[in-house]
């Protein structure tokens, strides 16, 4: 897997999260009417992907988690991440780079290509 492949599919865990992190509550919140098919689904599967995460974090070094935390939750850009390391922004890119290959492996590994 190239890096440009292992950073796409790190965003795309992120992106997905971070949309379904959004239409939980709602669904959640309109918890008297009945929960449609499609409503379960939804939250079943953000439950998954939350485990899933967890579960790469758990076999990720402190340092690699910290940076796809910093770099792919918060979206904090190698500049705020240098200042927030208080390292240089090519150290950070290094770092960057080894912490997604590192999670997407670790991912492909665990999960296949989910």
């Amino acid at each position: 897997m190239e890096w440009k492949e292992e950073k796409e599919l790190v965003k795309g865990i992120f992106d997905e999260k971070q949309e379904l992190d959004r239409k939980v509550p709602i669904i959640k919140k309109d918890g008297n009417r009945r929960l449609e098919k499609n409503h379960t689904a939804i939250i079943e599967k953000h439950r998954q992907l939350e485990s899933n995460i967890e579960d790469c974090f758990s076999a990720l070094e402190k340092q690699d988690r910290k940076i796809i935390i910093l770099s792919y939750v918060e979206g904090l850009t190698n500049y705020k991440l240098a200042e927030a390391l208080n390292v240089s922004e090519r150290t950070v890119a290094t770092y960057k780079r080894n912490a997604t290959i590192n999670f997407a492996s670790t991912y492909k590994l665990l999960f296949g290509n989910n």
